[in-house]
């Protein structure tokens, strides 16, 4: 199951984000995860709107929940952001 649940927070902020938001933001994975467990994969859709330490704090948050995959956290014009998230996120 795809969601985008951040999408608002990102789109109020700039692209920043707040712990509160974070919270606020994983709280569907939380009731889904609670719900099915891992029946289901679940995967996050950031639609490029985060900076890349947000879209970092988020992935880390996300983890707890296995998602099993986070497409375009970021804008995929910045090939070095891109390689500065793969190796932030390599938690996974």
């Amino acid at each position: 199951m795809k969601i985008w649940p951040f999408d608002v927070f990102a789109m109020a902020s700039n692209g920043n984000d707040s712990t509160h938001e974070i919270k606020a933001g994983a709280e569907p994975f939380r009731k889904i995860h609670a719900a099915v467990g891992d029946r289901i994969d679940l995967m996050c859709e950031f639609h490029s709107l985060w900076n890349l330490p947000a879209a970092v704090r988020t992935a880390e948050a996300l983890a707890e929940y296995d998602v099993y995959w986070s497409e375009d956290p970021i804008k995929m014009v910045n090939l070095d952001a891109l390689a500065d998230y793969r190796v932030a996120c390599a938690f996974r």
